[in-house]
């Protein structure tokens, strides 16, 4: 019997950054018919030692005690083929998908007596958008089109990482979907919202809460450009330390605008803030305003509506103050910008 991760154990085994190798849809058609939900599963998986290392990240996520047992997300096909419902929970594929490959896990998860297999990112968006908003459904795309790695559990992001997937990829999955797949309308609203190259939790909350519509906790504004490369003459990268390019967190490089978002500990350095006025004078000769934002402005919501009413003005969006809307931005903010729960 095959084991098939899905949900928060794929969530957690993304996390890892373990290589992994693709498993065409043909190849995996046959693990999927032997996958099974039982004990041995469940007590397998747990037993392996990279396994265990996420675990306080998989607690964290599941906002559950350290010292009590986590149950196992287990993906199969067949109904029939779940039992030790106590340590583990099955999943079926969501209704009218067809053939889908999957990941085999290598690196330490080769440790296992047999392979582990992995539900591939565009299946785990589709499995999710049956639980998830999809403001909620669309910070968790952007995390796995991020260049960072989200641990929660420690506090901070550590390392870079390629992006775990394209949203190009993402988008060729939903568009080839069944009409009536379950699932499939909220994962293409969800990737309307969804960015590329976020290297921050931050950028990627900025990113949702900006262009999410207002029926949603969003402020309507247009998709913006995450670590929007600008090349620099060499004239102007003299001013810049001989830079070269610069790379602006959120941009609108058609009007001609972008926001940088400072964390309190970087905009209370001198050099820094010395150093983003020069970037700021450098964008300005090529054409782009900078607009920069510090915590304290992102963390209160009345003062970001504030910040962003301005930015609509500049990128000709319209902005209202109406009570409604103002609540679902609270309640979006509320959600978006605190430690990211979200898988």
């Amino acid at each position: 019997m095959s084991t098939v991760l899905c949900d928060l154990g794929a969530w957690i085994v993304y996390a890892s950054r373990a290589p992994f190798t693709v498993i065409p849809k043909e190849e995996a058609t046959p693990i999927l018919r032997d996958a099974a939900c039982g004990a041995r599963q469940a007590e397998d998986l747990c037993r392996l030692p990279a396994f265990q290392e996420l675990l306080d990240l998989a607690h964290c996520l599941a906002e559950t005690p350290r010292d009590r047992r986590l149950m196992v997300d287990l993906l199969v096909t067949d109904d029939r083929r779940r039992h030790g419902l106590d340590l583990c929970r099955p999943h079926l594929p969501p209704k009218g998908m067809g053939p889908f490959p999957l990941l085999r896990m290598e690196g330490f998860f080769a440790e296992a007596g047999e392979p582990l297999y992995v539900v591939p990112p565009d299946l785990y968006l589709l499995m999710r958008a049956r639980e998830l908003d999809v403001a909620a459904l669309a910070m968790v795309a952007t995390t796995l089109c991020s260049a960072y790695v989200p641990r929660p559990d420690l506090g901070e992001c550590p390392g870079r990482r390629e992006p775990l997937v394209g949203k190009a990829v993402l988008e060729g999955f939903s568009e080839n979907l069944p009409s009536r797949c379950q699932g499939a309308s909220t994962l293409r609203r969800a990737l309307a919202l969804t960015a590329e190259g976020s290297r921050s939790p931050m950028e990627t909350a900025l990113s949702v809460g900006l262009s999410a519509p207002g029926s949603l906790g969003g402020y309507g504004l247009p998709l913006p450009r995450l670590n929007h490369r600008v090349d620099i003459p060499r004239e102007l990268g003299r001013l810049i330390g001989g830079q070269r390019t610069m790379y602006l967190d959120l941009c609108w490089p058609e009007t001609g605008w972008a926001v940088e978002y400072d964390s309190a500990a970087h905009h209370s350095e001198g050099l820094a803030v010395a150093k983003d006025r020069r970037r700021r004078a450098v964008a300005d000769a090529l054409g782009i305003s900078i607009v920069p934002r510090d915590n304290l402005t992102v963390a209160d919501p009345v003062s970001l509506g504030l910040a962003v009413e301005s930015l609509a003005g500049h990128l000709g969006c319209p902005f209202s103050w109406d009570h409604s809307l103002s609540q679902a931005r609270r309640g979006l903010h509320d959600r978006i910008m605190g430690p990211h729960r979200f898988w």
